[in-house]
């Protein structure tokens, strides 16, 4: 039987290994940490769309409110995940909350417009309708199907 006695090729292997090793182990440290920066960015995002969605719902009900009744704007919300909407006595607010990030966000806007109660969670596909009737503005939700 032939002996293989070659003790450089064993430390290359050796080297190989550790080095393999501390690369899975930086992999390891590193993935968890990725992915929560990740999720808190999405979140950040989803929350800057319910920012700029409440400015263009202010905006729309400033613009409604000059119009005669019967006049009708529509525009389509882009939330990540659900948002809670409440509007009435002059104020409109958006709530998101997310948990895998553990944060919960509220933003509020003054409407200096009459808006008729109105709650609802909105999400993808959803369209949100505002209709002036007897100088109030009515809200409602209908599926963007």
């Amino acid at each position: 039987m032939k002996k293989f006695n070659n003790p450089e090729r064993a430390q290359l292997s050796l080297e190989f290994l550790l080095v393999m090793a501390g690369f899975v182990l930086a992999l390891a440290l590193f993935v968890p940490v990725a992915i929560k920066t990740s999720k808190s960015a999405l979140y950040s995002m989803d929350a800057l769309r319910a920012r700029n969605f409440l400015s263009e719902f202010s905006s729309n009900a400033i613009t409604i409110s000059f119009h005669a009744d019967g006049s009708v704007k529509e525009f389509v919300p882009k939330p990540a995940r659900e948002w809670r909407f409440s509007a009435g006595n002059s104020i409109a607010t958006l709530t998101l909350q997310s948990k895998a990030v553990n944060r919960s966000s509220s933003f509020t806007v003054s409407i200096p417009a009459e808006v008729e109660e109105f709650n609802c969670t909105l999400s993808k596909g959803k369209i949100l309708r505002m209709e002036k009737s007897n100088g109030i503005i009515q809200l409602s939700l209908a599926s963007a199907d």
